[in-house]
């Protein structure tokens, strides 16, 4: 059996909440109707279906549209733990890349700003088609900021940007 017939067939989507639940009465005490799945550090959900790992955004595509996605899935409001299908949509690489939230070590409180500590200034970045193409220095993190958000709706007109 493949892992989408055993996912259709163990599993039950709840697409108003994302959550998955087991169809069925099984090992290690779970029971049917138990939710099934845990969150791993990254925040996404983890299932365990026919001794396989899947990550849940995709079984919840697959529950709503008859298959696997082929490419990246995005969670549009970037709680990766938010399964819901109308929070899910395909995305490209750089439209997932420009819908994350700012880097953790980020200290400017701006999402694609830096300080530079050479050149003692705050320096603006933007990742597109997986490089990095530098903005400016700037004394002001919200003046960097601002090219930031200038150089994504640049980006975002073009073709790489459309939605699928």
């Amino acid at each position: 059996m493949s892992l989408k017939d055993k996912c259709l067939e163990k599993l039950s989507y709840d697409q108003e909440t994302g959550i998955f639940t087991w169809n069925y009465d099984g090992t290690r005490g779970v029971k049917a109707g138990d939710v099934a799945g845990y969150k791993m550090q990254n925040g996404y959900i983890m299932l365990s279906v026919g001794g396989r790992k899947i990550i849940a955004h995709k079984v919840a595509w697959l529950f709503v549209y008859g298959e696997f996605p082929e490419g990246n899935l995005d969670h549009i409001n970037r709680n990766k733990a938010d399964n819901r299908i109308s929070n899910l949509r395909n995305a490209t690489y750089e439209q997932n890349a420009q819908n994350r939230e700012k880097n953790c070590k980020n200290t400017s409180g701006y999402k694609g700003v830096t300080w530079h500590k050479r050149d003692q200034r705050w320096q603006a970045a933007i990742t597109i088609k997986r490089k990095v193409i530098h903005l400016g220095y700037y004394q002001d993190p919200q003046d960097a900021y601002s090219a930031y958000i200038e150089a994504s709706k640049k980006y975002q007109s073009h073709s790489i940007f459309k939605e699928n």
